[in-house]
């Protein structure tokens, strides 16, 4: 048990860090067709991005074989549909992910349709993570295994109203905050460290002010999403 309560925070960071360093890209991805810096702290947090994604992922799996047992068995077995398109899914925003480090390599702006191209690449990736994995693991916490007989399965509309639950939901508020909070913060560290001209100075204290901001309206907005999920 020891090993899951080590495991579990480090999985969940991770996540944290590939869904909120995918959703800043977003922001960066625009100013970095005006200043290098914004350029450059975008393409470490698209490497990020994917490479948390699959740790968190390898660490996601650890954790559940830590604490397989008959219950979680039986909810995989009811859920199966959604479990399956969870991993489709997953499989999906990595591939964007990488496909986005990739293409920010071309240090050089695309023109405006292609621009937009590769904007779509982290939000789709991003606020996929964020749609589907803290609603399908939070459902799957709540699942009342009473009202399925053996052998039934969780239908979509079934899986729809659980998604209603206010547990659920305020776990879902509580992540997204906590994403954009790691985002934003490991991205002002990466801005940090970053090289930039003399003249470049006051443009880079100031996407560094921006960060930071992202970062801590993020924080403070978990002091109400929080105690909702412990109500």
């Amino acid at each position: 048990m020891f090993l899951s309560f080590l495991l579990y925070p480090l999985h969940l960071w991770l996540v944290n860090l590939s869904v909120g360093a995918a959703l800043v890209s977003l922001w960066l991805e625009l100013a970095g067709r005006r200043c290098d810096l914004a350029w450059q702290v975008n393409r470490r947090l698209a490497r990020y991005a994917w490479l948390s994604l699959l740790a968190g992922s390898a660490l996601g799996v650890l954790h559940g074989a830590i604490i397989w047992d008959e219950t979680w068995m039986t909810k995989i077995r009811i859920a199966n549909s959604r479990v399956i398109f969870g991993v489709v899914e997953l499989l999906t925003s990595l591939v964007l992910l990488i496909a986005y480090d990739l293409w920010l390599k071309k240090k050089a702006a695309p023109s405006a349709i292609w621009a937009v191209a590769r904007w779509l690449f982290p939000f789709v990736a991003g606020t996929n993570l964020l749609y589907h994995f803290p609603i399908l693991f939070s459902v799957l916490g709540n699942l009342d295994l009473s009202a399925y007989p053996d052998g039934a399965q969780m239908t979509s509309a079934e899986f729809r109203a659980a998604m209603l639950n206010g547990e659920v939901i305020s776990t879902w508020i509580h992540f997204a905050f906590s994403s954009v909070a790691v985002g934003g913060i490991v991205g002002l560290l990466v801005a940090l460290k970053r090289n930039s001209a003399p003249d470049e100075n006051a443009r880079r204290l100031r996407y560094c002010r921006i960060l930071a901001w992202i970062s801590a309206s993020a924080t403070l907005a978990q002091w109400v999403a929080g105690p909702l999920v412990f109500a």
